[in-house]
């Protein structure tokens, strides 16, 4: 009996260090091998907002109108409606946060900015040049009011006054470190190329626009590219005659140069900084352009795509007035994946062009905005994630 029982109790003993072992090897492999966490869901890509400036935007035509555009749902999704009677307010731009949208006249005796409150749509600020323009870094630093008159830098989160340059320019554009502004500026012997370096609250040296073969005309716009030493610019003759070339600031040489008509054209540059975007619309001195979107490599000066406007609603032009598209300044997508054009004179519209395929994809016309009315003449997204 005795015998019996203590074989029992080594049986017992056996299986209770037997399951403590493997309580002993479960708790380890809990502390030394943790179950790894799901991994986070993609981002969820809502798209970019781009915001289109309409003049003449309401039945009373004397008020503007911003329409918002989401390339998600590729449809206006927000409209409202500021100052009545400011026919002149031709430039908008949107701050790195996308929470203030500044409106810019375009009046050469007496401009003004506003800065509003994109949730309230209440200003919250003013500014004060002549025909200014805005253009925020694509670091995302700072925004600056250009106008001839003086540059007013503005930090791009606050909206705070950073720094002001008193000689000013224009048709300029931020370098690749967002921290110096290049700018065109008019001087006794011709246009210079000025740059302000807004960290070291400084002027760099200022370079001469130098053509030998066709002289120096009104030199109206300029973007800059990842190199230092190299801008494109857009050079206007004269009535039909102007062209956009790529020059190079080190030794004055140009390289590319595409011949257009227009007197109203823009310059952009991807994110990537791999491709110039310019444009070709119509104006009041010349009907007979392209009105066209060109892709040209910053990098090769290779001409690489013509993008052409849709044709005429009616099939056949007549005059100005047919063509449904005029696109004339130009906005590019942080992502890279959009840029969008406006389309000033009246009854125009705006055009979403694909950056990846190269082609329009959407459209926003007046005539479909409801009690809105006029022609988009600004438009802006903003520059940075």
């Amino acid at each position: 009996m005795m015998r019996r029982l203590s074989t029992t109790l080594r049986v017992q003993r056996t299986l209770c260090i037997a399951f403590l072992a493997a309580l002993g090897l479960t708790i380890s492999c809990d502390r030394d091998c943790p179950t790894q966490p799901p991994p986070p869901p993609p981002p969820v890509d809502n798209g970019t907002n781009f915001y289109v400036l309409y003049r003449n935007a309401a039945l009373n035509d004397d008020s503007i109108a911003i329409f918002v555009f989401n390339t998600n749902l590729m449809m206006a999704v927000d409209s409202f409606m500021l100052y009545a009677g400011a026919t002149n307010y031709r430039k908008i731009a949107v701050s790195t946060d996308e929470k203030f949208l500044m409106i810019a006249s375009s009046a050469t005796s007496g401009g003004v900015v506003h800065i509003i409150d994109i949730d309230t749509r209440q200003e919250i600020n003013m500014l004060t040049g002549r025909d200014m323009e805005l253009k925020v870094s694509r670091n995302g630093k700072y925004t600056v009011a250009e106008s001839w008159l003086e540059n007013i830098v503005l930090d791009s989160t606050l909206l705070d006054t950073v720094v002001i340059d008193t000689v000013g320019s224009w048709g300029g554009a931020w370098d690749s470190t967002g921290n110096i502004f290049y700018g065109l500026q008019l001087r006794p012997s011709g246009t210079v190329i000025r740059r302000f370096d807004v960290e070291a609250d400084s002027a760099l040296p200022e370079i001469a626009v130098i053509d030998p073969v066709y002289g120096i005309g009104y030199v109206a716009r300029l973007q800059t590219t990842a190199n230092p030493d190299k801008v494109f610019l857009y050079i206007y003759y004269g009535q039909n005659s102007g062209r956009v070339v790529s020059y190079n600031l080190a030794d004055s040489s140009i390289v590319f140069s595409y011949w257009i008509g227009s007197q109203n054209t823009y310059l952009a540059i991807t994110p990537d900084w791999k491709t110039i975007l310019f444009t070709d619309p119509e104006n009041f001195d010349n009907w007979v352009v392209e009105r066209s979107v060109y892709f040209v490599n910053a990098e090769t000066d290779q001409l690489e795509t013509i993008v052409p406007p849709p044709p005429p609603a009616n099939g056949t032009v007549y005059g100005p007035e047919e063509m449904i598209l005029n696109p004339s300044k130009i906005a590019v997508s942080s992502d890279g994946k959009f840029a969008m054009t406006d389309g000033p004179e009246s009854r125009r519209g705006v055009g979403l062009i694909s950056l990846t395929e190269r082609k329009y994809v959407a459209f926003l016309w007046p005539d479909t905005l409801y009690v809105y009315a006029g022609e988009p003449v600004g438009v802006a997204c903003k520059v940075r994630r």
